[in-house]
């Protein structure tokens, strides 16, 4: 959003009755009631209290879609503002797009529409008021109806239980992935994986680890040596890396920290050696 523009929808949001501005070298404009992207009509300002904004017009480029969100972000939180088609009757917009929503909703499996259909039932309801629109109107009457629809009840809580399950299902798979990629790293199948932890084996003369890094053998086990005999072992170069914390359970080279236990393992029948 170019600067510009921030400044100028700022300026017809606080604007004052017969202010206008109309600048050939900005792409935003407006006059009292209205504010412009490029020479299209983006916004209106129905009274001191109430902006509504053309959603075709909002979303029709990237640029027109910077004017909106400079427009949204000076337009302060005690303005209704209402959103829809300029080109449509407000009241079937509302009608047609909370049907949308709520025939989505029915038939989605994990999806969650409720922010967008609680965001939409609100904006319909305010709408209703600021324009005072007779309530027994048959259109406005349908409206309303089908704002305070309770079909959906139940469905949300149904749908947090499906998306909890979903996400189990995923950390599931996950797990079952790294385990093959452990079980295939180490050549065999008997050290369970755990997260964020880095495993090690002996090829050689080298120490290859599980995170893609290999270092020197002999100079791994020197340093085990001196790491398990309670000797300092802080600011020691270690291959290319160097030892930034230890302690008892662990001990940090570079970017990657190795454990007592996954030590022990490696060293454990060598380190009398």
């Amino acid at each position: 959003m170019s600067q510009s523009s921030d400044r100028i929808a700022h300026r017809w949001v606080y604007a004052k009755e017969g202010e206008s501005y109309d600048f050939n070298s900005y792409n935003t404009s407006y006059t009292y009631d209205r504010f412009y992207s490029y020479r299209s009509v983006l916004a209106k300002r129905v009274d001191e209290n109430t902006i509504i904004i053309d959603k075709n017009v909002a979303h029709y480029s990237n640029t027109s879609r910077d004017h909106y969100g400079s427009l949204l972000s000076a337009i302060p939180n005690n303005i209704n503002v209402l959103t829809f088609p300029f080109n449509e009757n407000p009241i079937d917009y509302y009608f047609n797009e909370l049907t949308y929503l709520y025939t989505k909703q029915k038939r989605a499996r994990v999806a969650n529409y409720f922010r967008q259909i609680n965001e939409l039932r609100a904006e319909a309801t305010n709408y209703i008021k600021v324009s005072k629109l007779d309530n027994r109107k048959k259109e406005v009457r349908k409206l309303r109806e089908l704002i305070d629809n309770n079909e959906l009840d139940g469905i949300e809580e149904k749908l947090a239980v499906a998306q909890n399950i979903a996400n189990t299902k995923r950390v599931e798979k996950a797990r079952e992935l790294a385990q093959v990629r452990l079980n295939s790293f180490l050549g065999r199948d008997d050290i369970k994986w755990e997260q964020g932890k880095v495993y090690m084996k002996i090829d050689g003369d080298k120490l290859k680890l599980s995170n893609q890094i290999t270092v020197s053998l002999r100079e791994s086990i020197a340093l085990y040596k001196r790491w398990i005999a309670g000797k300092p072992i802080l600011g020691i170069k270690f291959d290319q890396y160097t030892i930034l914390r230890a302690s008892e359970e662990s001990f940090t080279a570079g970017c990657t920290t190795l454990t007592r236990i996954e030590c022990d393992r490696i060293y454990g029948t060598i380190k009398d050696n």
